[in-house]
């Protein structure tokens, strides 16, 4: 213990992480030494570190947001974090004093709170208080696509707790552990990071083997009904196309999911090129990490070569069109709204999914893709920064949309009125919409 305060007052800091003689980590505070000596008396001091010691050592990865760092230390009580590298490795440690430097508030802890919520109510509870989060981000500033970030993690941390809640019930009811190593994907907007507040489910499972509709697949079958049923209740409604893992053409054993990859790309029909739409953009969020991974580096490398099944998708993101009218006005519905998904989002996200499938690109969000793809491509720098921040302004007005429609019980979609943009913003939407064809330039570049 005299080490570790001499290496305290030596670096000016108030924990050491301490490792015993069989790796297993702990810590050691100021208060730590304080209770020692306490109690020891001086002899405190001489005593070994690790005896005094907490474990375990709570922590958050490096990639977490800090607003889930906030969370877990106001509901633990703690006033250290231990920060993770990606191998679970200590990379640093986060205080109470450096989280106190970014605003908190009951709001910043939802994050935390989903990992404990026992039920679909309790989930719906943290869910309810995402569009408050997003107006909080949004009002101090922070840039769109972090939020969609925010709100995708959230989505699918809801969507892991759900399998969690959902394997508890099996194992309830008589069913048992899961048959076989399995792994739940987030697919569409959440897996790129761009879900905002009229998020829908999109999720499928892969398990390791079993036959279509044979005792394996008959027990995710269960489960992915007990997930779907979770969401919903939570306020993730059901998906309307049906892509969920209760409906077996979302629930497959490993070789059956290679085979139907496998024949998405080389059927090319319009519902084939539809599920491409949703399936690369997947993200594991449960189970077996590898297993899901091991499905999703298997469409990719099935993809890339395949030109014809690329060159459909480039001619499917080639039909946009800007959506003004012949006086030069901004194209809307009955109800005076632009649908921003179809004419802004869509043919960017979908441009851009083509590149990284071209280039074998593992990134997720559309502006990494375009950034990742232009390294191979060189497109204008100018041109392309123009493009990512038409991506960020049409995210900002969606999102300011769907906060306006919430206080006012509107139902949520991607639609905005164009009656309330003043006549900056309206300017700023043209020329935004207008920078579109810069992605249909990149993915049209040799015509795949």
């Amino acid at each position: 213990m005299r080490e570790a305060l001499s290496t305290l007052l030596a670096q000016k800091i108030s924990s050491v992480l301490i490792e015993d003689a069989h790796g297993a980590a702990g810590i050691a505070t100021e208060r730590d030494l304080l209770r020692a000596i306490n109690r020891l008396g001086a002899a405190g001091l001489d005593a070994p570190a690790s005896d005094h010691a907490t474990r375990p050592v709570q922590s958050v990865s490096e990639d977490d947001f800090v607003y889930r760092a906030i969370g877990r230390v106001g509901r633990l009580g703690i006033r250290h974090l231990l920060v993770t590298d990606q191998t679970g490795r200590a990379a640093g440690m986060v205080t109470t004093r450096n989280l106190l430097r970014h605003r908190a508030s009951t709001v910043m802890m939802l994050g935390d709170e989903i990992a404990v919520a026992e039920t679909p109510a309790a989930l719906a509870t943290v869910w309810s208080r995402v569009p408050l989060l997003a107006h909080r981000l949004l009002e101090e500033r922070v840039e769109p696509r972090t939020i969609a970030n925010v709100v995708s993690t959230e989505l699918s941390a809801l969507t892991r707790r759900a399998a969690e809640i959902a394997e508890l019930r099996m194992a309830a009811s008589g069913a048992g552990p899961p048959p076989q190593p399995y792994a739940v994907l987030v697919l569409g907007s959440a897996g790129r990071g761009e879900s905002l507040l009229a998020a829908d489910q999109d999720n499928a499972i892969v398990y390791a083997d079993g036959e279509r509709d044979g005792p394996e697949d008959r027990w995710f079958a269960t489960l992915g009904t007990h997930i779907a049923d979770i969401l919903d209740e939570a306020g993730i409604p059901y998906c309307k196309g049906g892509v969920m893992a209760r409906n077996a053409a979302w629930r497959m054993s490993v070789a059956d999911w290679q085979s139907t990859i496998e024949r998405w790309i080389r059927r090319q029909k319009p519902e084939d090129l539809l599920n491409v739409d949703i399936f690369f953009d997947a993200i594991v969020v449960h189970g077996d990490t590898a297993l899901g991974e091991s499905i999703l580096a298997h469409a990719f490398a099935t993809a890339r070569p395949a030109r014809d099944f690329l060159g459909q998708l480039t001619e499917i993101a080639r039909r946009w069109q800007m959506p003004t009218t012949l006086l030069g006005g901004l194209k809307t519905d009955t109800d005076g709204r632009l649908d921003l998904k179809k004419h802004g989002l869509l043919p960017v996200f979908s441009a851009a999914r083509v590149l990284a499938i071209k280039h074998g690109l593992r990134v997720r969000g559309s502006a990494d893709r375009l950034s990742s793809a232009n390294a191979e491509q060189k497109t204008n720098e100018a041109d392309l920064a123009s493009l990512i921040e038409a991506h960020a302004l049409f995210l900002r007005m969606i999102l300011e949309q769907q906060l306006i429609d919430a206080r006012s019980g509107v139902r949520l979609s991607p639609c905005i009125d164009v009656k309330r943009l003043d006549t900056a913003s309206r300017t700023a939407l043209k020329a935004a919409l207008g920078k579109v064809a810069i992605a249909i330039d990149m993915v049209s570049e040799g015509r795949l």
